[in-house]
Order: structure tokens, then C-alpha cells, then sequence
């Protein structure tokens, strides 16, 4: 069996790199995972190469082929099974460390830069997705800097004009929250606007359905007027 040359494996990284960028970027599936691979079992078996005409035949070109296989797959997909994946093709665990240490660091790095192949497909796409939550950046966030502050509260003693009013400005909301004069909640005012009665106290106003729901049980329901 003729092994692979230099020129052979430079050849196939300097046509296959261009051909794999096309056939990610068109809207037909062409699959990534297994061309990542391909590209870095090619730059791993370049490089093991080179290692062996430095060092000699002691150099083993195929392992370098296989951490290069794993490592560009993970840093493109973001996905730790890689290395098992590796060692179900290969069927040995001979060099589990050389792998899960390479899977590790270029995922590690491709994070440093940007997201994986996957996410930007969607963000470029405006597909709808989960954003990322990042949780070192979550346990410094105050609930001030993501709350929302103009609130638009109802008066403790509110009269019924006062609520159509704000039904009339504010069609689109579902409640209101009932603020007392020490600024602290007493209720919600819930609003329906199907003309449906509320169990409690409901007041209608301009064809909608207003209720009182206090956030004690205990607190004394008070009709709007």
C-alpha cells in the first residue's frame, strides 16, 4: 500500500479547505462534523510528517493524524465526544491522553475567539435559538441593571376613571401592579378585556374586566371606589 506524500496531503488540504467552506455555506446538508475531520487528520498527518523527517522514524505520522482529526473537530463543533467518537473508529484507548488533552485546548481556545460553526449558521440565518448564558457573568449582574424601572403602577386609592385611563394608554398590558404610598406592592390589577367577570371585586370599565388580586391572602379588598 502507497502511503500518502508530502505533496499528496498539501494537495488535499489546499482543495478540500475551499470545497468544504462552499458546501457549509450553501443551503442544501452537506455535513461538517466528518469534513472537519478529514481536515484535521490532514494537517495533523502534515505535521507528523514533519516531525518524522526531523526526528526520524521513531515519529509515528498516523497518531499525530488522529489528535489532528479530533482536536479541529472540536474546536469547530464545540463537542467533547469527538475523542470518544475517536476511539469507537480507531477501537483502541492506546492514546486517550494525547486526544482528550488536544480536544480539550482547542475547545478551550475556539471559545476565547468566537462561537461554534453551529451557532454562527443560526445567528446568520435569524433562526430562532437559545441565547447563551454565561454564568460568570450572571453571578456579578445586579436585578437593577436588567429590571425594568418605568413601571407603570395604580395608585393605592385609585378610582375606576383613573384605571379606564390606563387601560386606554396601555391596551397591550395584562396588569397593573397596586403601589401604596410607602412605594411598597400591595396587589396586581389584572385586566381582561374578553368581558369576562374576576372573582374579585371586578370593576367594568370601557368594555374590559378589571380585578383586584392582593399578594397577601389576609389583605382587605377595597372596591375601586
Amino acid at each position: 500500500m502507497q502511503l500518502m506524500t508530502y505533496s499528496d496531503v498539501m494537495f488535499l488540504l489546499l482543495i478540500k479547505f475551499p470545497l468544504i467552506a462552499v458546501c457549509v455555506g450553501l443551503p442544501i446538508p452537506g455535513g461538517v462534523f466528518i469534513s472537519s475531520f478529514l481536515m484535521g487528520a490532514g494537517c495533523g498527518r502534515l505535521y507528523g510528517e514533519f516531525l518524522r523527517t526531523v526526528f526520524g522514524p521513531s515519529i509515528v505520522p498516523g497518531l499525530y493524524a488522529v489528535v489532528g482529526a479530533a482536536s479541529l473537530a472540536g474546536g469547530v463543533t464545540r463537542a467533547l465526544s469527538c475523542s470518544v467518537l475517536i476511539f469507537e473508529v480507531t477501537g483502541q484507548i492506546s492514546h486517550m491522553m494525547p486526544i482528550l488533552v488536544a480536544v480539550l485546548l482547542s475547545v478551550t481556545v475556539a471559545n476565547s475567539f468566537n462561537q461554534s460553526l453551529y451557532d454562527t449558521l443560526i445567528v446568520m440565518k435569524n433562526l430562532p435559538y437559545m441565547p447563551n448564558i454565561r454564568g460568570d457573568v450572571f453571578l456579578s449582574q445586579r436585578v437593577s441593571e436588567v429590571m425594568v424601572k418605568d413601571v407603570v403602577t395604580v395608585k393605592e386609592r385609585s378610582s375606576p376613571e383613573e384605571i379606564g385611563t390606563l387601560l386606554m394608554e396601555y391596551p397591550t398590558f395584562s396588569s397593573f401592579p397596586v403601589v401604596s404610598e410607602r412605594r411598597s406592592i400591595l396587589g396586581v390589577v389584572s385586566c381582561r378585556h374578553s368581558g369576562a367577570g374576576g372573582q374579585n371585586n371586578p370593576a367594568l370599565i370601557g368594555g374590559a374586566t378589571a380585578s383586584f388580586v392582593p399578594t397577601d391572602p389576609g389583605f382587605p379588598i377595597a372596591p375601586f371606589d
